[in-house]
C-alpha cells in the first residue's frame, strides 16, 4: 500500500525556482519556519512612518508647537492627535488578533503574523489573506 501523501505532488520545477531566488540573511529561514511573509517595505515606510510622525506631534508639545509655527491651523488641536493615536493602537491590536486568529487556523505560526500585523496594520493581513494555507478540516493522513 501507498503512503498516504504519495498522492499529493509537488509543483513542476518549484524546487529548483525556490533554489534559484536570493535568499536574505536568516530572513528567508525564519519565513519558511513561521510562515510570515513580509509586505513591501513601502507599506512599512509609508504607514508606520505616518505613525512615527503622528506620536511625535501627539506625545510632545516642543514638536507639536514646532509643526503649529510652520503649518499654522492646518494642524488639529493636540488632543484631537492623541484621539487619532489612540485610535490607530486599537485598531491595529485588533488587527494583529485578528491575523493571530488566521494564521493559526491556516496552520501558520501566529506570533510572527501578530507582531508584523500590529506593525504595518492591514498590508500585512491582506499577505495572511494570500498565503492560502487554510486548515479548517482534517487533513489527509491524520487520523
Amino acid at each position: 500500500m501507498l503512503p498516504v501523501a504519495s498522492w499529493q505532488r509537488e509543483r513542476p520545477l518549484a524546487r529548483t525556482v525556490g533554489m534559484a531566488r536570493p535568499r536574505e540573511r536568516g530572513g528567508a529561514r525564519r519565513a519558511a519556519q513561521n510562515g510570515v511573509q513580509r509586505p513591501s517595505l513601502f507599506w512599512f515606510l509609508l504607514l508606520d512612518g505616518g505613525i512615527v510622525v503622528l506620536a511625535r506631534l501627539a506625545l510632545s508639545g516642543r514638536a507639536y508647537d514646532r509643526a503649529r509655527g510652520i503649518g499654522g491651523d492646518a494642524l488639529p488641536p493636540r488632543e484631537v492627535l492623541q484621539a487619532m493615536l489612540f485610535g490607530t493602537v486599537l485598531i491595529h491590536a485588533g488587527e494583529a488578533l485578528a491575523a493571530g486568529r488566521m494564521a493559526r487556523r491556516r496552520g501558520l505560526g501566529p506570533r510572527g503574523w501578530r507582531l508584523q500585523t500590529f506593525a504595518v496594520g492591514f498590508p500585512s493581513l491582506l499577505a495572511l489573506r494570500r498565503s492560502g494555507t487554510r486548515t479548517d478540516g482534517p487533513q489527509p493522513g491524520s487520523g
